[in-house]
């Protein structure tokens, strides 16, 4: 899956060590995973993404560097999928990567997995996260955690 600055592609063992120090417990992007903290070795990540329990994307730059990663799982009925990732670098955000890499996996789930529904959980200081509209044919819901209060949104086009 390609887009304008950056691309999808299936991870190496290179890229699911990315993902265990960009997703473990004490980083910064913990937050965003779809794993609940759960997953904390790259081994770990290469389990799960081969037995299709988290199925993950590492997100190359124009480059081809691994900047990210973004990854889905199913969640609640059939066409319900929970979603995750980031951009692993913190000077790296708020470039765009994130929001394509979102909107490739979203095209990918919406078009080529027959998905109904997606949600995602993003940090408070993420805030261009909670105010993210993908141009989808499709509806989707996202929820952003704020210290006490939940934000639903939900766009139908």
């Amino acid at each position: 899956m390609k887009g304008r600055s950056v691309r999808l592609e299936r991870p190496t063992p290179e890229d699911y060590e990315l993902m265990a120090q960009w997703f473990g417990p004490n980083s910064a992007a913990s937050t965003m995973s779809a794993t609940e903290g759960s997953v904390v070795s790259a081994e770990d990540f290469r389990r799960l993404d081969q037995s299709g329990e988290l199925r993950q994307f590492a997100v190359r730059d124009t480059a081809g560097a691994t900047v990210g990663a973004v990854h889905y799982k199913p969640h609640g009925p059939v066409g319900g999928y929970s979603l995750g990732g980031a951009i692993g670098d913190p000077q790296l955000w708020s470039r765009g990567y994130g929001t394509e890499a979102f909107d490739l996996l979203l095209d990918h789930l919406f078009h080529g997995r027959g998905a109904h529904r997606v949600q995602f959980t993003t940090a408070l200081y993420k805030r261009t996260s909670c105010a993210w509209s993908p141009r989808r044919d499709s509806s989707w819901k996202a929820s952003c955690a704020s210290t006490s209060t939940w934000t639903d949104s939900t766009t139908t086009r």
